[in-house]
């Protein structure tokens, strides 16, 4: 009930903030919050995020009482002759901060003298410290195994082994942080020590095909040598229509585009974002995801064959399969794209010109070719 009510405390305040316009929030966390939090968060299980306590500044909240104690600011308040409010819930010890604050803080000043505290803090302020330090680190990490596409983060599994266990915990939250950014108002989440572990465990660590729900609608799933989370998928993205010449952005963001060129300037090469399809495309192109009774005839096979059926047999990961763009004329698949022609729209001997097709996309630092994939389970 608690933490229901701060929730809709600080959404109302975050949208109220927002309609005046203002810069800033100005929290009243005191050094005794601070404390009260790292004894809490021990005894839940934190890392370094988490013990390093309440930041002084986070987004759009500022917390200028952190290093102040309570007392000290009951003291103030009794000299300017302002009496401070009490939430009655702050006494119940039904809740984990109450009983930290009632019980378990009073239980150590009176064992090892009111200097605990301070100790606490000094404590918190150095693993904020540490924090800070290691924060740069995993930035660094993280462009070195990692890459936002579009509504994913991929995550090349082999390199992510190779990092010390701290960066790769970093490197886990700043993935899932892409797909859901803190943003400057006053509602911030961060992803839970506890997930974070799992993550690792289950699916860094797990056989591919492992997957694991996460908070604010992501999933982690190892796809054969990666490790990707993204958010959970809605409705499918809308047709995109193609026309020759033209282009079509897709919901990925990248571009298709369609060119009328001569037969001269036919190239054929290993850039599986451009290909060459015969001149006499009619109307009706469009840009859509994978149908399920979609059937496709990839050039050089000697028999068409279910379009999932392809899908599975190039290794996509399962994830990809139901947002795969496809380049389609009717109910006819002309290209898969980046992957194989139909070879019902090859080039014939006798076509003079030929549309080219090219799909802009961001430069790939991760191969999805990767070598010697584990098998799916």
């Amino acid at each position: 009930p608690q933490d229901a009510a701060r929730l809709v405390r600080l959404r109302r305040l975050d949208e109220f903030a927002g309609k005046v316009g203002a810069d800033r929030v100005a929290t009243g966390h005191t050094a005794d919050d601070q404390v009260e939090t790292f004894l809490m968060r021990v005894v839940q299980g934190a890392g370094l995020t988490g013990l390093s306590g309440i930041a002084p500044v986070s987004g759009r909240t500022v917390r200028p009482l952190i290093r102040v104690w309570r007392g000290q600011v009951d003291e103030y308040c009794r000299r300017m002759g302002v009496t401070p409010r009490l939430d009655s819930s702050n006494l119940s010890e039904q809740y984990l901060r109450n009983r930290v604050r009632l019980k378990v803080v009073p239980l150590l000043v009176s064992e090892f003298g009111p200097g605990v505290k301070e100790v606490i803090l000094r404590e918190v302020e150095s693993l904020s410290l540490d924090r800070d330090f290691l924060a740069g680190e995993v930035v660094h990490a993280f462009s070195e195994v990692g890459e936002v596409r579009g509504e994913e983060v991929v995550l090349d599994r082999e390199l992510m082994l190779k990092l010390p266990e701290a960066l790769q915990r970093g490197v886990v939250r700043m993935a899932w942080e892409e797909l859901h950014p803190s943003g400057e108002g006053i509602l911030q989440q961060n992803l839970p020590y506890r997930l974070v572990l799992d993550v690792l465990a289950r699916v860094v660590e797990g056989k591919s095909g492992a997957r694991l729900d996460l908070p604010r609608g992501v999933v982690a799933e190892r796809e054969y040598g990666l490790v990707v989370l993204r958010r959970r998928p809605g409705e499918p993205p809308a047709p995109v229509a193609l026309d020759v010449p033209g282009e079509a952005r897709l919901w990925d963001g990248t571009v298709l585009e369609a060119a009328l060129v001569p037969r001269s300037e036919v190239a054929f090469g290993a850039d599986p974002f451009l290909e060459f399809t015969r001149p006499d495309l009619g109307p009706g192109l469009q840009v859509r995801v994978p149908g399920p009774s979609d059937r496709f005839h990839p050039i050089g096979a000697p028999a068409g064959k279910k379009l999932k059926d392809f899908l599975s047999d190039v290794k996509m990961p399962r994830g990809e399969r139901e947002r795969c763009p496809v380049l389609a004329q009717g109910d006819e698949v002309v290209w898969v794209v980046g992957h194989r022609l139909d070879a019902r729209f090859g080039l014939r001997p006798d076509d003079e010109e030929a549309v080219r097709l090219r799909l802009r996309t961001p430069a790939n630092n991760i191969q999805r070719g990767l070598e010697n994939p584990d098998p799916p389970e």
